[in-house]
C-alpha cells in the first residue's frame, strides 16, 4: 500500500467551488451554482474517523458471516 493512501492523504484534480446562494466577493457577483474558485489539484488528509465493525452473524454457531465497517463523524 501507498504510504500516501496508508496515511489517509488524498489528491483531489481539478476541482470547482460552486456558489450555493447568491454572493458578491469584492465587484463579482455569483449566482447559486455558477463557479467561483477552480483548484488544479488539492491534497486533503483525514483526521480523525469514528468506525465500527459490524458483522452479520448466522448459521451453525452463530457465527459472522460478512463483516464490515461502518464509518461515521469523519472529521477533516
Amino acid at each position: 500500500m501507498d504510504f500516501i493512501q496508508e496515511m489517509g492523504i488524498k489528491d483531489l484534480e481539478h476541482v470547482v467551488l460552486k456558489a450555493r446562494d447568491y454572493m458578491n466577493l469584492g465587484p463579482y457577483s455569483f449566482e447559486p451554482g455558477e463557479p467561483v474558485l477552480y483548484l488544479r489539484n488539492i491534497q486533503i488528509a483525514l483526521l480523525s474517523e469514528n468506525t465500527q465493525v459490524i458483522a452479520a452473524r448466522g448459521g451453525f454457531l452463530n457465527q459472522p458471516r460478512v463483516v464490515w465497517e461502518d464509518r461515521s463523524d469523519t472529521t477533516f
